[in-house]
């Protein structure tokens, strides 16, 4: 019996009391906005990473055959931060990209309709990438750094 008990493992974890684990914590993350403390052109240049990354990544949906989901999504995102640049500039400077957020909020607004495929791109990539090129041609951050409003006190 003792040999029997002894010898046999799955016997010896049945008497044997386990540890209690207790769940580990979880850590708690808080985002901060530093933006008030930039001044403008820091601004500017943040929020023109982030349209240049969510501009590529539409560009990119669009050849790639990406879900229509996340074409959505993507392209929401680099609307947003066009209009934050647009925002960012003076009223005379800014005025040339009015017309490229019209016709992104029209795309915008098919992508969401589903009048757009992502897997047909056609001409709506061209009108894309003829902002991207305007965009990067007029208004990079040294081009625009002469024309940031002044941050509100």
């Amino acid at each position: 019996l003792s040999a029997g008990v002894l010898g046999c493992e799955s016997v010896q974890r049945k008497f044997i009391r386990k540890r209690k684990e207790a769940p580990r914590p979880s850590p708690i993350v808080q985002f901060r906005d530093y933006s008030e403390a930039m001044d403008a052109l820091e601004r500017y240049r943040k929020h023109f990473v982030l349209f240049q990354y969510w501009n590529g990544e539409l560009l990119r949906s669009l050849g790639s055959g990406m879900s229509l989901k996340a074409a959505r999504h993507v392209s929401g995102e680099a609307l947003q931060e066009l209009r934050i640049l647009r925002g960012l500039l003076n009223e005379p400077a800014g005025a040339p990209l009015d017309p490229m957020i019209a016709q992104r909020q029209q795309i915008h607004e098919r992508l969401m309709n589903g009048t757009y495929m992502p897997s047909q791109p056609g001409p709506l990539r061209q009108t894309l990438e003829t902002h991207t090129r305007l965009i990067y041609r007029d208004f990079t951050w040294r081009d625009a750094q002469e024309q940031l409003k002044a941050p509100a006190p």
